[in-house]
């Protein structure tokens, strides 16, 4: 059966559809990775960030500074102990960026595999998941078009890099889930996805928690499981969202709102109630919708993915507005750059999915609505 279904994989990348893909993968690969190794080789002294700040967390007294901040101590520690290996920071940088990202993307695709996606959908996927960021913050033309980069009725990204390539963090918390997932859909062991926590950069971290609760709460929680789909995931999401919330909350009175640096920070600390429309959580509003259409009006059989979209959406609006009952934000952009965008990319994943599930391409998507 194995030898079988690795067969099927090597036929999927041997045929046209599977060159495409894999060239797809390289280019994406090559399109970050040409730049800073040409400049590696070209430079006098090697100083390559892909973020504005990277320089400030990769260096020696950066490091030494972050050890001591809940969030960041674990990163902190693995560019100090590269330090004393003999690394600069642009080395640092270079390596992490070269080796993590493919490493995050061959255990997405494993991921992916266990979870019974085909194999060259597993890879493409993979791709879309890790770069899908940039959809949903400055790196998009068309956000900056219509967006300032401040605090206001939307929600995105401020930055204009991809969050992927952030070193240390957000990358090294990216590749820790990654990790974790693929342990568990391929083990179906939970003890995995529990292990990375205290390793995690604090923004990843906070959502990462938000989803644990929530997919817990859905599957677990027995006396819920009469009702329907849709019910069960507005309970799971808001549930989580109140105990997120309340330890966000309570994190703000024990420490956020005691730390000066923090407080006088007029743009990094944030006191309100008033909610914020995510960017990316209108666009997979937007899936939700279409899928709805296109269940109704051309009768698809494979509905079961509009669960998982509904799903998606509330995770997006209500980790958006967490402050909304906390009344504190934090930096309240990281949540948009290194979090929010994975699940708007997750989301159009499951819409792309759902076409293909349902066999609805070009002509047949477009007659779909021509219908209404």
């Amino acid at each position: 059966m194995t030898i079988n279904n690795e067969a099927a994989g090597l036929h999927v990348f041997f045929s046209i559809k599977g060159v495409l893909i894999c060239a797809f993968v390289v280019l994406a690969y090559l399109s970050y990775s040409i730049p800073m190794v040409y400049s590696y080789f070209d430079s006098v002294n090697f100083i390559y960030v892909n973020a504005w700040d990277e320089e400030t967390y990769l260096s020696y007294q950066g490091a030494l500074a972050a050890m001591k901040v809940p969030g960041y101590w674990f990163s902190s520690v693995i560019v100090y102990v590269f330090h004393n290996a003999g690394f600069s920071g642009g080395d640092i940088n270079l390596i992490f960026d070269c080796i993590l990202t493919p490493v995050m993307f061959f255990a997405l695709v494993l991921s992916f595999k266990c979870s019974g996606f085909k194999v060259d959908n597993a890879v493409f996927f993979s791709v879309v998941l890790l770069f899908s960021p940039i959809l949903f913050n400055f790196g998009n033309p068309l956000v900056q078009s219509f967006f300032l980069r401040e605090y206001g009725v939307f929600g995105f990204g401020f930055e204009p890099y991809q969050s992927i390539l952030r070193t240390p963090e957000p990358q090294l918390s990216c590749l820790l889930i990654s990790v974790a997932v693929a342990y568990y859909t391929k083990t179906k062991k939970l003890i995995g996805l529990f292990v990375v926590l205290p390793f995690l950069y604090f923004y990843v971290a906070i959502v990462y928690v938000f989803f644990l609760i929530a997919v817990l709460t859905f599957v677990r929680i027995g006396f819920f499981r009469g009702s329907t789909n849709a019910l069960r995931v507005f309970f799971a999401c808001f549930f989580s969202y109140f105990i997120v919330s309340i330890g966000f909350a309570a994190l703000d009175a024990v420490f956020f709102s005691r730390d000066v640096f923090i407080v006088a920070s007029s743009s990094l600390y944030i006191k309100t109630h008033v909610p914020i429309i995510p960017v990316a959580g209108v666009f997979a509003f937007v899936l939700l919708a279409m899928q709805l259409i296109l269940t109704r009006v051309m009768e698809a059989t494979h509905n079961n993915y509009n669960g998982f979209q509904l799903f998606l959406v509330c995770s997006i609006f209500l980790v958006s507005n967490i402050h909304v009952l906390s009344g504190v934000m934090l930096s309240y952009k990281n949540y948009m750059d290194y979090a929010v965008g994975f699940i708007g990319g997750a989301s159009l994943i499951i819409f792309i999915q759902f076409l293909i599930a349902n066999k609805v391409y070009g002509v047949g998507l477009v007659g779909g609505f021509l219908q209404l």
